[in-house]
């Protein structure tokens, strides 16, 4: 079943907030400083440092899970309207929050 149109213009607005959300994050990589792992942006800087019992496996998944990554996720979501994968691209869109405003605000420590 295919969407109606206001659920079809909620999931593009979705997809619009997801992009820009995307937008926003840097390109990383893994690196070090002073015997910690970090994700790198490309000036070299960090970009998300792991602290904490959970530091190793948030570092595996940021190693695998980076902005090339949710760039190619963005697209496999834009692509399953009309598809079978359709109604999974809704859920996760929802389960995002995307709708909520949390999207769009700047909630970065200060500076």
């Amino acid at each position: 079943m295919g969407m109606s149109l206001p659920e079809r213009r909620q999931f593009e607005a979705d997809v619009a907030r997801l992009c820009r959300l995307v937008s926003l994050t840097p390109r990383w990589r893994p690196g070090e400083v002073d015997g910690e792992p970090v994700m790198l942006d490309v000036f070299g800087d960090v970009a998300v440092s792991f602290h904490g019992s959970w530091a190793s496996a948030l570092y595996r998944f940021y190693n695998h899970f980076d902005h090339d990554a949710l760039v190619t996720l963005l697209g496999l979501i834009e692509a399953t309207p009309g598809t079978s994968a359709e109604v999974h691209a809704r859920r996760f869109l929802e389960m995002l929050h995307l709708g909520d405003g949390r999207a769009d605000s700047d909630h970065s420590p200060a500076s």
